[in-house]
């Protein structure tokens, strides 16, 4: 698939201040890990393919790869996860080099923030095949950040440099960064009033609040 755009969604962390890991937390019928998926898949197309897909895990890998057994080929064990988010950015950037070298650029997901859907994730998608040289990212009060595209030309600059500075701290010295002109809801899920207020909200705007 010449345009592929591969799929790195970030799960290694220990979850210290939720006191659980935030990947399977309850969300509706499924975990919020599963929720994101399905989001993931839900977008796909013959255009836009999901099988491109990499979690990397760490903290709790093993209760993860319990919990999801069918997208177990899917899971990526980082060694290093306790060094940080920048560590696990780069070992996600080294295993999507080696198992998909096809890959035009790559879409980079945090488990912890569950209100992103299928229709920005194909909205970034599409200004990455619009402008494949820049960097797409959310914007945030105090910067860029995940969700975000980043071009495989820049995969190597990465490696080398988001261990060091972490990942927010490398995009936010990128210039040719764009970002859609949507609003989307990026709260994450860091404690669990956060976790209670957003499944709460979330359910409340589903056709059917079963979950």
């Amino acid at each position: 698939m010449p345009d592929e755009i591969a799929t790195l969604v970030l799960a290694a962390g220990a979850s210290r201040r939720m006191g659980s890991p935030k990947a399977l937390l309850p969300w509706g019928q499924r975990t919020v890990l599963e929720h994101l998926l399905e989001e993931i898949h839900a977008q796909a197309n013959a255009e836009y393919a999901a099988d491109s897909l990499i979690i990397v895990t760490g903290a709790h890998h093993d209760q993860i790869k319990s919990a999801i057994p069918s997208w177990s080929d899917m899971l990526e064990y980082n060694a290093s996860w306790d060094q940080g988010m920048g560590n696990s950015l780069a070992f996600g950037i080294q295993r999507t080099q080696e198992k998909f070298p096809n890959a035009i650029a790559v879409m980079i997901l945090l488990v912890d923030q569950p209100l992103i859907d299928r229709k920005y994730i194909r909205t970034l998608k599409e200004y990455s095949k619009e402008y494949p040289k820049k960097i797409i990212a959310s914007r945030y009060a105090e910067g860029f950040g995940a969700p975000a595209i980043i071009p495989a030309i820049l995969w190597d600059y990465m490696l080398l440099e988001s261990p060091k500075q972490g990942a927010k701290s490398w995009m936010r010295k990128q210039a040719a960064i764009l970002s859609p002109e949507l609003h989307p809801d990026l709260r994450d899920i860091d404690t669990p009033a956060a976790y209670q207020r957003l499944h709460s909200e979330w359910k409340q705007n589903q056709p059917n609040t079963t979950g």
